[in-house]
């Protein structure tokens, strides 16, 4: 089977994120955060607006940015 994958970063609260997306299986995985290695994937529903599912994969990076800090 083959999955389309993509690498990408940005920056969200001065934290540099890289993570992975991936279009068939509707998912992003977090690779690094400022360089040190992350983990954690956020599902989601193609369905929805494009909009609503930024602002929760935000939510999450937020979310894992605050577990590593602390």
């Amino acid at each position: 089977m083959f999955y389309l994958l993509f690498e990408y970063f940005f920056i969200v609260d001065d934290m540099k994120c890289t993570y992975r997306a991936s279009y068939y299986n509707p998912s992003f995985s977090l690779v690094k955060l400022n360089g040190k290695p992350a983990s954690g994937t956020f599902s989601y529903d193609r369905s929805k607006p494009k909009d609503e599912v930024y602002n929760a994969f935000i939510e999450f990076i937020e979310s894992q940015i605050a577990a590593q800090n602390g």
